[in-house]
């Protein structure tokens, strides 16, 4: 969960919102792992995505290889 989070995070961070489904589905592992304060704060950040004037806009997978997130190579 907690590498779930990280990820969660760093997609906020460099302006690559996450879908709702996505959202709802981190928010439901939380809550089964006993973790509500943090699928509160998805929810909210999911909340301030839709009503902010300034939403976070998705990048294209271009724009986003960018950015500083690891991944796995096998």
């Amino acid at each position: 969960m907690a590498e779930a989070i990280g990820i969660f995070d760093k997609m906020l961070a460099v302006c690559c919102a996450p879908d709702e489904i996505t959202i709802n589905n981190l928010r439901s592992c939380l809550l089964k792992a006993g973790m509500p304060a943090e699928a509160a704060r998805v929810k909210e950040a999911l909340c301030q995505n839709h009503n902010s004037s300034t939403s976070l806009k998705k990048k294209s997978y271009r724009e986003s290889t960018n950015a500083d997130i690891p991944i796995a190579v096998y």
